[in-house]
């Protein structure tokens, strides 16, 4: 089974190293939704929504970009409606 690795970018950037081997890359997708839910709900959304997107990367075994989950708060501070 495939290794991918949930890196969180800009909040700070968190790059996971040791990754987490799932069946494929439909599973994959559905560990970022669960990672960047668990992140939202127990963060502090100060450090979560800030006026960049918060982001989680997904790469495969050799570092190719797989996934890309970005998140933007309309409401933060210096933010465009």
């Amino acid at each position: 089974m495939p290794r991918y690795f949930f890196h969180l970018d800009n909040h700070p950037d968190l790059p996971d190293h040791e990754g987490t081997v799932v069946a494929d890359l439909a599973a994959a997708r559905t560990e970022a939704l669960h990672y960047a839910g668990e992140i939202i709900a127990y963060a502090d959304p100060t450090l979560v929504m800030r006026t960049e997107p918060f982001c989680v990367r997904v790469t495969d075994e050799n570092g190719n970009e797989v996934i890309k989950l970005e998140i933007h708060d309309k409401a933060a501070p210096g933010t465009r409606s």
